[in-house]
């Protein structure tokens, strides 16, 4: 019997071989795309579950509430770890990591290392970080120590053990190398490649280990068996209750606890001060929707074209019942056949996922892989996805046919199929796919906007050079300056704690101020460090005083400039009137000379938030220069010569500033580009399924069109007779997509405090953009049927 079932569905396939071919080129991309996102969003979602005891992991954040202002970072005060493990006896273990830059240096080698973190001893135990060399309970005992991973260790020491060797940091104190660490795995959200003792930090910043309002270090806790995370939280609220409250009263900086999941960290945290780039887990929830609605299109395909056949096949179905076939058997063959080509196409999609996984993975900058420990996983899925599409895409039509009666069928009366369902499923077809193409439009529109908003400074030709603990340019800093202005090309030179394209991320500093009323009060802003020429070189317009300046002496230590929104919250009706009021903040006070217009420091997920500026020189690190539109190469090749004459051994790297602010919607830009990718698949799985249900109705008036045509009818007649029903439904689809899309796009572009304007014309292009396909598949086809001999159409059947 099941022999006899696979003869029939070979048969049949080969004699509708066109009809075959789309269906499984449409189940075939449907099925490819649904295991390459399904794989990728695995990945993501696989964060941080690599950690023994993931599950008792918590790190402790902070929500800052100095000033008024919410602050949610990821970083807690250094006191945090040891008071926990004091006063709540279900914290297990703590350890705490604090992040730098740092120069390390052997000989004449010399590099300037992002990824360095200090760490406290019990960081192996709490993280479960293992040592290929040394040994975990003493590596981190001893001030300046440090371990590395091997790919650090031979930037160093190539070939040679690193262990008991030395390296020099920040060319001030040498730290002997105690171990090397196994590297973490790519789906961390930390990259450590260099870990330091905490007793480093400490003997270098003895204060930070008493203060309970310098937040800079990430605490990792491992609670027991059984602890329940909300009640825990809120006992560690309890307990901290009558230290934040005399914290408060004595620095005006209020602050809570909270604890964020390990595993949940990289999808979900939106804290500032990350320890390293995070993901975003409605981006793995829109891509996850993609894979599904592909693999949808392509079963609702299936069910077209199989029902819109089902004329072809009721005379099969009335002959089969009339010999004694139950209703039953009659489904299974059908099911048999879909089954049967879901999995052919299976098999063409794994092989379309091994060619295109490897650039995908290296787009997204992933490693994606198919085999080792992901096999398992990959080929249950897989099994999965075979039964679900080929049960869901044949079930209707399978039913469908068999329900038929043989004594009306074979008497050709079994009924007029009105293909309703057939319209509905072109609708909805449709409807997925312009919803996806707007989508599209609308997140590269918005990306395309925020690219060319103005964020109040210059960004074209300006670079910034990092220089940090760079001795060599530090100790001669004006120097270094002066000689980079007699480059030719280069038209200023600046120095900054850091560069507004970089998204600011330091944090509030509490200081007091005089408010329009005359009271001091206590508040909280961030603060950009700077040097007088600043403002001129970023041409950041001044609104109200003066800018800094190196003709005022008392500019170096006693001067503040804010942005227009901090004048705001400090409650100046115009920005003159802040102009002169007493200010004190670390390292010292003085008045506030100058307002400048509010300029975008943060990416433009953020409105403009409050800002001062300083001038304290020691605090300086990075370099920008603003250069004129010449030959850059050239250019940049001077600065570094001169860089070089000064001493400079570090690699000279440098970003220009519009790369640095486009970099920050990096995430979004590769939602839009992936998002295109699948739309385009969606769009033509839609118009394949539109190929196959013209072709079909072609066939079926075969005979009405070469009586048409004999009658006199033109060509554009017959096309439009053809294509009507079709367009008319792709029209609806466009109606019912846009309102779905404009809710879902709407739901995007609110993480945007500025946003696109007039995004209602890109729903309005989908849907033309989508009639205009489908006018040109089926158009061109209809065009081709109604060209052919009226004769031959007479002839037919």
């Amino acid at each position: 019997m099941i022999k006899n079932y696979f003869k029939i569905a070979v048969r049949h396939f080969w004699r509708y071989r066109g009809f075959t071919l789309i269906n499984g080129l449409g189940l075939m991309i449907g099925m490819a795309a649904c295991i390459v996102l399904a794989i990728y969003v695995r990945y993501e979602a696989s964060y941080d579950r690599f950690f023994p005891n993931y599950e008792r992991i918590y790190r402790v954040v902070t929500d800052d509430a100095a000033g008024g202002e919410l602050e949610r970072s990821a970083v807690t005060a250094a006191p945090v770890a040891p008071f926990l493990l004091e006063t709540l006896p279900d914290v297990e273990a703590a350890t705490r990591l604090f992040k730098g830059s740092f120069e390390f240096e052997r000989g004449t080698t010399v590099f300037q290392e992002k990824q360095v973190f200090f760490a406290d001893s019990t960081v192996f135990d709490v993280l479960g970080m293992t040592l290929i060399q040394g040994d975990p309970t003493t590596a981190l005992d001893n001030p300046f120590s440090v371990v590395m991973t091997p790919a650090a260790a031979g930037r160093y020491f190539g070939d040679e053990d690193p262990v008991g060797q030395t390296l020099r940091i920040n060319r001030e104190v040498d730290a002997m190398v105690t171990g090397v660490l196994m590297p973490l795995t790519a789906n961390a959200h930390l990259d450590i490649q260099i870990l330091g003792s905490m007793s480093s930090v400490e003997a270098m910043q003895s204060w930070l280990f008493t203060n309970w309002v310098s937040a800079q270090f990430y605490t990792y806790i491992r609670v027991r068996p059984g602890t329940d995370a909300t009640a825990l939280s809120a006992r560690m609220n309890s307990g901290l209750q009558q230290r934040a409250a005399t914290i408060e009263r004595e620095t005006a900086w209020a602050f809570k606890l909270a604890l964020e999941p390990l595993s949940e960290i990289y999808l979900t945290s939106d804290r500032t001060q990350q320890a390293g780039p995070i993901g975003s887990a409605s981006m793995m929830s829109i891509l996850g929707l993609i894979g599904f609605f592909i693999l949808l299109l392509a079963c609702v395909n299936f069910i077209n074209l199989s029902t819109a056949r089902a004329a072809e096949r009721v005379r099969e179905v009335g002959v089969r019942k009339a010999v004694g076939a139950r209703r039953e058997q009659v489904a299974a063959q059908f099911l048999i056949e879909s089954m049967l080509l879901s999995f052919c196409s299976l098999l063409l999609a794994m092989g379309i996922v091994w060619l295109s996984l490897p650039a995908f993975a290296a787009y997204l900058g992933k490693p994606l892989v198919v085999g080792g420990g992901e096999l398992p996983w990959m080929l249950g899925m897989v099994a999965f996805l075979w039964l679900v599409v080929g049960i869901a895409a044949g079930s209707y039509p399978a039913f469908y046919l068999a329900r038929f009666k043989p004594a009306l069928v074979i008497k050709g009366k079994h009924g007029s199929e009105k293909g309703r369902m057939r319209r509905a499923l072109v609708v909805l077809q449709f409807t997925i796919s312009i919803t996806l193409v707007a989508a599209t439009a609308v997140i590269f529109s918005q990306i395309e906007y925020v690219n060319a908003f103005d964020p109040g400074f210059r960004r074209q030709h300006m670079v910034a050079i990092p220089f940090g603990e760079d001795t060599a340019i530090r100790q001669q800093l004006d120097a270094v300056k002066a000689s980079l202005l007699q480059q030719p090309g280069v038209e200023g030179v600046t120095a900054s704690s850091e560069s507004p394209a970089a998204s600011l991320r330091d944090g509030n500093w509490l200081m007091t101020v005089e408010t329009a009323d005359g009271t001091m009060i206590e508040t909280a802003m961030t603060h950009l460090l700077v040097d007088a020429q600043f403002l001129d070189v970023y041409e950041i317009d001044i609104v109200a005083g003066r800018g800094f300046s190196e003709e005022f002496v008392s500019d170096s230590s006693g001067a503040l400039v804010i942005n227009e929104a901090a004048a705001a919250q400090l409650g100046f009706q115009r920005p003159e009137q802040a102009v002169g009021r007493r200010f004190d903040a670390w390292p010292s006070g003085g008045v506030i000379i100058g307002v400048v217009r509010s300029f975008n420091f943060r990416s433009l997920h953020e409105a403009i938030q409050p800002l001062a500026l300083r001038v304290i020189p020691e605090q300086v690190a990075v370099l920008t220069l603003r250069l004129s539109t010449g030959d850059l190469e050239s250019t940049l090749a001077g600065v570094e010569t001169v860089w070089r004459s000064f001493g400079s051994r570090r690699p000279f790297t440098y970003t220009f500033l519009d790369e640095a602010g486009a970099a920050q919607y990096t995430s979004e830009r590769r939602l839009g580009q992936t998002l295109a990718g699948f739309s385009a698949l969606a769009i033509f799985i839609a118009c394949l399924g539109l190929l196959g249900l013209m072709a079909f109705s072609a066939e079926r008036r075969t005979k009405e069109i070469g009586i048409r045509k004999i009658l006199g009818a033109s060509v554009a007649q017959i096309a439009r007779l053809l294509t009507r029903e079709l367009l008319s439904l792709v029209l609806v689809a466009s109606v019912v997509a846009t309102p779905i899309a404009y809710l879902l796009t709407d739901v995007w572009l609110g993480q945007f405090a500025y946003r696109l304007p007039g995004a209602a014309t890109q729903y309005l292009l989908a849907g033309v953009l989508a009639l205009l396909i489908a006018v040109l598949t089926v158009g061109a086809q209809a065009v081709t049927i109604a060209l052919r001999d009226p004769v031959d159409s007479l002839r037919y059947e």
